[in-house]
């Protein structure tokens, strides 16, 4: 019985049983050999709860059978027979005899039944009950509930599965190749997302960018080569420039044929959505033409792609768009292609070579462009900075994002500690000026100079550097007195002078970081070999040692130099005294330097935050 399901709910056409003949087909479909079965005596077994159809034409002659006594049901075994009428006494019967129920049924009641019971209930059909010889009922509801209606069940044997067809197929097998690679495809070191943060509209609201433009004017955009995080950019500079030349490679010695998603097919993107980006709108229709990536990849694969006319025609477009000064680099990337295509087969080396000098003009011009606009919008940018960063200020701490508790302590213990001070700016020069010690070494800035704390920690360098320069001065002074020289001859502005500048070559690496405990032996050497020819070791040991205590922060003749010299900018910055830096001839200029670099930050500082700490 199971393998002979009709489940018309899944549009799949099954081998009917042969007792179905006369309930679903008027004509006689039975098959050949197949015995022939009363109908008015059929019984449904069913286990697999198929789509079940109760007929409804039900002839008199069924109304008016002899009533049985109802038994109540037995749970272990429960099975209903139904008599169905033939097919011809279902076309002769009128409708008058279809509502003629009989006058009096007796309906078993129904017990609860449990869990399990119902699931052998729904194990097994039911079978109708086969009449009643009970007088008929005029009340056609009755027939309702003398013959129990079956519901329809669908077959959970078998599941409606969604097969796609070709074109649906074919189009998810498309999807999923372009997005599945385009996480894997390496991109150039420079494409549009590492450039983003150099967009003219990422610069506009960017509140660091913009505080730095106002505190140095000869701020540029430049490539970030320098330290660890530019040895790792050229490093991965150099694996993806690799990754170029083995790809080119193998498609230029196999028959290999490149995808969209292909790592040069990817390049030429880039490369395309950077000129995009770059270039002026009329000439985007140019390179939307030329750069036709679906063109490039069937010449790439056929290998008829010609690299020299590349580059005449990008050389081209650099010379018409980049600075004159980038036109010698032009000519260099030419140069490069034209000895790559001299040769056959193409140099594959001198082509990635190209391709890479080709990513750095194009790096280049976008940077001069960036420059070009923070040369013409300065003006601006410096007269809206304090609406501009009070307006942010504001923002940020109605959205609790920022808590200046602390920065409200902090100006109280300065006003308290600053006896002398008059106003809120004097109060905060003597502040921000504690920040700058090394010998009281502050745990962090106020949030209210976040802005500026890369200033202030360079201010602090340079101020530890001329008091380090100022022992190293005693030290020298000693011994010249030590060996009982001309103090007239050997201490002279003009000696001391050329020694400060000895010392800093001594103690300033290639970066430009001062490194004092790295080269103070080496500085023990020179300033002994300054005042004897003979370099006596003793005495550069005694003067390593000195100078290895003396540097330091907590030592006391350090915290004194500190206290004199940040006692002197204080003078200067809000009394107009300077006779406290002209005493340091040595050192005087750069004491100034660092005195007014101090005092701008100071005053956008009161413009910016004056409201708040008042």
């Amino acid at each position: 019985m199971n393998s002979h399901l009709n489940n018309t709910g899944d549009n799949q056409e099954l081998k009917h049983p042969p007792h179905f003949k006369n309930v679903f087909s008027s004509k006689d479909s039975s098959p050949v050999g197949a015995p022939e079965q009363d109908a008015d005596a059929m019984e449904v077994v069913e286990n697999r709860r198929p789509s079940v159809v109760v007929p409804t034409n039900l002839d008199a002659s069924m109304l008016n059978t002899p009533s049985t006594t109802a038994q109540p049901h037995d749970e272990s075994n429960v099975t209903f027979t139904s008599q169905m009428p033939s097919t011809s006494e279902m076309g002769s019967s009128s409708t008058e005899n279809l509502f003629s129920p009989p006058s009096s049924i007796d309906i078993p009641p129904r017990p609860r039944s449990s869990s399990k019971t119902s699931k052998r209930l729904r194990r097994k059909r039911t079978k109708f009950y086969k009449g009643t010889t009970s007088q008929r009922s005029t009340s056609p509801s009755l027939l309702t509930n003398s013959l129990p209606i079956s519901k329809r069940f669908r077959s959970r044997s078998l599941p409606n599965i969604w097969i796609p067809s070709h074109k649906q197929t074919k189009l998810l097998i498309d999807d999923l190749q372009q997005r599945q690679p385009s996480e894997k495809v390496p991109v150039p070191p420079v494409n549009l997302q590492s450039m983003h943060e150099i967009d003219l509209h990422e610069i506009l609201k960017n509140p660091q960018l913009r505080h730095d433009i106002l505190f140095e004017p000869q701020l540029q955009f430049r490539p970030n080569l320098d330290g660890e995080r530019g040895k790792r950019k050229r490093m991965q500079g150099d694996r993806y420039w690799s990754a170029v030349k083995a790809e080119i490679r193998c498609l230029m010695s196999s028959g290999k044929v490149i995808t969209d998603n292909s790592i040069i097919v990817v390049m030429f993107r880039t490369l395309k959505d950077i000129l995009l980006s770059l270039l002026p709108s009329k000439d985007k229709a140019n390179v939307e033409e030329i750069m036709d990536i679906s063109l490039l990849v069937q010449e790439l694969n056929i290998k008829c792609f010609n690299f020299m006319k590349f580059s005449n025609w990008i050389s081209a477009i650099f010379k018409m768009h980049c600075a004159p000064m980038r036109d010698s680099w032009v000519d260099e990337m030419n140069c490069i292609f034209e000895k790559a295509c001299s040769t056959s087969p193409i140099n594959v080396d001198q082509v990635v070579e190209g391709l890479h000098v080709l990513f750095s003009i194009l790096e280049a011009m976008k940077l001069d462009v960036a420059n070009h606009q923070i040369r013409i919008l300065r003006p601006l940018l410096c007269s809206t900075a304090v609406a501009f960063e009070k307006e942010y200020f504001q923002t940020i701490i109605r959205k609790n994002k920022i808590n200046l508790n602390g920065s409200l302590d902090w100006y109280r213990k300065s006003k308290k500690r600053c006896n002398g001070a008059d106003g809120i700016q004097q109060v905060l020069s003597y502040g921000i000026l504690n920040l700058l010690s090394c010998s009281h070494m502050c745990s962090e800035f106020p949030d209210t100079l976040t802005f500026d704390h890369s200033r202030l920690v360079i201010l602090r360098a340079d101020i530890r550097q001329l008091i380090c320069i100022k022992i190293c001065l005693i030290l020298y002074q000693s011994l010249v007195s030590s060996y009982r020289l001309s103090t007239a001859e050997y201490c002279s502005a003009d000696k001391l002078q050329q020694l400060k500048k000895e010392i800093l070559s001594i103690i300033v690496d290639e970066n430009g970081n001062s490194k004092w405990t790295r080269n103070l032996n080496n500085l023990a050497v020179h300033l002994v070999s300054k005042v004897s020819p003979d370099t006596n070791p003793c005495k550069v040991k005694f003067c390593f040692n000195w100078l290895l205590n003396q540097t330091q922060p907590i030592s006391q003749i350090y915290s004194m130099l500190e206290h004199k010299m940040l006692d002197n900018i204080w003078k200067s910055l809000n009394t107009g005294d300077k006779s406290g830096l002209e005493q340091e001839i040595i050192i005087r200029e750069e004491l100034k330097g660092v005195a007014e670099r101090l005092k701008r930050i100071v005053e956008f500082h009161v413009s910016v935050f004056g409201d708040i700490y008042n």
